[in-house]
């Protein structure tokens, strides 16, 4: 297994020298590799009107989350930094809903701010059932599940996606429904 826990070819980024390498993160998957088995979940939820069904979130909603994760894996409090929960959404005719996963208090009071200054209203609580796992923050890192053939592998985000500059991590989720399994999402080694 590599440094990005794929099985297969060592990926390779011009300019990485090993010692980049080995600052990577390592996580141990439960079931397969770079595959999160995702639960029905208590969430925080927010209304995000004018956004069409079966529509991912709009630009300035990932944005303003990305930037408020990228300056959670920053703060001081340990707490705080070294935290993980999973973003949820789901889109039908009345619009978005995006679903936040449980966190410690001081990080949903920052994410609430950056959504609210995009439009994005408080909607109280619920279940992520019936919603998708988009986004997981893990422990200062930025996980986006997708497409299966792009699990463990990353991409920046740079200018043609959200200009925030994080390096995202990706993976594939499946329900735990889908898979009879317990929910399980990989553990951060190192």
């Amino acid at each position: 297994m590599d440094h990005t826990g794929f099985d297969g070819p060592q990926l390779r980024l011009p300019g990485l020298t090993d010692a980049d390498l080995a600052r990577w993160p390592v996580w141990d998957f439960p079931y397969a590799s770079s595959v999160d088995v995702v639960g029905v979940e208590p969430v925080t939820l927010f209304r995000l009107s004018g956004v069409g069904a079966g529509v991912p979130p709009p630009r300035e909603v990932r944005r303003a989350l990305f930037m408020a994760l990228r300056r959670l894996a920053c703060r001081k409090s340990m707490r705080l930094r070294e935290t993980a929960f999973t973003f949820f959404w789901s889109a039908d005719e009345d619009g978005g809903l995006l679903g936040l996963g449980p966190m410690p208090q001081g990080c949903l009071i920052s994410i609430q701010r950056r959504l609210e200054r995009v439009g994005a209203a408080p909607a109280g609580q619920g279940l992520s059932e019936g919603m998708a796992a988009l986004w997981r923050y893990d422990h200062r890192y930025v996980i986006e599940y997708g497409d299966p053939e792009d699990a463990g592998t990353t991409y920046v985000d740079g200018r043609g996606r959200s200009g925030t500059e994080l390096t995202i991590w990706r993976r594939a989720a499946v329900t735990a429904e889908e898979a009879d399994l317990p929910a399980r999402y990989g553990k951060l080694r190192r």
